[in-house]
């Protein structure tokens, strides 16, 4: 999996980055796994200088194509757009997350200097596992209402939400009637 965007000339992401932010953590939205980390890297960043997105969202498609991303890669490993020129994927992305937050966490970074393929072969065994251990959600995951404000894709995903709620309401009147069906339905 590429890192794209290092090494790359800063003046070409300016243009492709546009007013996006810097320090946006990418994750399977879907994911339990990716929530967890999400949660505890929220209540590490004290000073809240990292922002989060989920990838099936339309918010990250700017961030995926400023960087040469796809929704597969995200979906394969975390990937963290650290600033205008530089991108990870990975137990880089991880490491450099870390990086970002207050002590003790820098302290992870050190694992850097371990071969790139050392590190995310363990990682990768246990990514591609992560919904069998952990479970996947049929749809996207509505964080938390204390860090929900960190999604770049709140909007969208405070919208799902309300879908969400009005479909359970329904449900739940249907069931209090004994309708099977949506009133009004012609079947």
């Amino acid at each position: 999996m590429a890192a794209a965007g290092l090494g790359a000339p800063m003046a070409v992401f300016s243009a492709n980055f546009g007013s996006l932010k810097p320090r946006v953590l990418l994750i399977d939205g879907t994911c339990y796994a990716s929530h967890a980390v999400i949660q505890r890297v929220a209540r590490a960043d004290r000073d809240q200088k990292l922002s989060f997105c989920c990838v099936q969202s339309e918010a990250a498609h700017p961030y995926l194509a400023a960087f040469g991303f796809n929704l597969l890669d995200v979906l394969q490993s975390p990937v963290y757009i650290q600033g205008y020129d530089s991108s990870f994927s990975g137990t880089s992305a991880l490491l450099r997350v870390a990086w970002d937050l207050p002590l003790p966490y820098p302290l992870l970074a050190s694992l850097l200097i371990i071969p790139r393929p050392l590190r995310d072969s363990p990682f990768h065994f246990a990514w591609r596992r992560r919904y069998c251990w952990f479970g996947q959600s049929p749809r996207v995951i509505l964080p938390p209402s204390e860090i929900i404000d960190r999604f770049v894709d709140r909007e969208e995903l405070e919208d799902e939400g309300r879908r969400d709620e009005d479909r359970r309401h329904h449900e739940m009147a249907a069931g209090r009637h004994g309708l099977d069906k949506p009133p009004g339905s012609l079947d």
